[in-house]
């Protein structure tokens, strides 16, 4: 595909990166200098060049929108005519400091976005990860992280779906572009997790559904990880069983040397009433132990 990249700050120049490298042609746009679009051009290789948001736009498969909120406006503008367009958005609605959102509750910064490009299709993808484990997470194409998504229309979510899984993502489709209002929090928790938290910014998460459990998988650069999990019984013959959890004195961790991220993984299940049973026992296998937008 021939994707323009609209916007040079760390998850656009990251992203175009990344889709160059996947095969794309990619052309980089809107930036405050136009050396910078060159240097990134350059860096993503051949199939990547620089231009004005109008040559990014003109003769694009789909459109990444990845600046800051403020400059939403002036991208769009300078963009052209957005007809028909694929606009998959990375930009969460922060205030200048980059510390709330100014949109939320009743509408989102995606369908904000529609309201402000009718024509265009849009697609809220990217917003939820940092921009620190995009190489990571496209370099290892392993346990691949999940990354949520959402749109109205369904060709065009088939194209933000592609893209995700380019980069090394397990797409999860979150349904329309509503669903936007409830991804955008959770995209600024995920940065608050990454930046203020004392791992490091490299963070992505992981949803799961195995032996009916639910899981969560957050992801570390480090050299080590811990499960925590819960068990559940994998059948569901016995009748006499009920709910129960196992409680948190028998949460176990332990070490266990990984080649890139550490990673906690969290088992949910039901269980019968009765005393708490291993995982094993249960019927359901043990872990095998295994940015913001400029």
């Amino acid at each position: 595909m021939r994707i323009g990249v609209l916007g040079s700050g760390l998850m656009g120049g990251k992203l175009g990166a990344i889709f160059a490298r996947a095969g794309h042609e990619i052309v980089f746009s809107y930036a405050r200098r136009e050396e910078k679009l060159t240097r990134l051009a350059w860096a993503a290789g051949a199939a990547a060049r620089a231009g004005a948001p109008r040559e990014a736009t003109q003769g694009a498969d789909a459109l990444l929108l990845a600046v800051h909120w403020s400059r939403i406006d002036d991208v769009l503008k300078q963009a052209g005519d957005l007809s028909g367009k694929v606009i998959v958005t990375c930009c969460l609605p922060l205030n200048p400091g980059n510390t709330e959102l100014v949109v939320g509750r009743a509408s989102s910064g995606a369908e904000e976005l529609a309201k402000k490009a009718p024509r265009a299709r849009i697609v809220s993808a990217f917003h939820t990860v940092p921009s620190e484990v995009l190489f990571d997470v496209f370099e290892r194409k392993l346990a691949r992280p999940s990354l949520v998504y959402s749109g109205d229309e369904q060709s065009s979510k088939a194209i933000a779906a592609a893209l995700i899984r380019d980069a090394g993502f397990d797409p999860v489709d979150a349904g329309p572009l509503k669903s936007a209002r409830y991804s955008e929090p959770f995209g600024l928790l995920v940065g608050h997790l990454a930046y203020n938290g004392s791992g490091g910014p490299e963070l992505a998460y992981r949803f799961e559904r195995e032996c009916r459990p639910i899981s969560l998988i957050a992801a570390r650069n480090s050299r080590s990880f811990s499960d925590i999990w819960f068990a559940r019984k994998r059948s569901n013959s016995d009748a006499s069983s009920g709910a129960r959890i196992t409680p948190l004195s028998d949460i176990f961790s332990r070490p266990i040397r990984s080649a890139s991220w550490s990673t906690m993984r969290i088992w949910v299940r039901d269980t019968p009433k009765r005393s708490p049973r291993s995982a094993k026992d249960a019927g359901c296998d043990t872990p095998s132990g295994d940015s913001r937008p400029s």
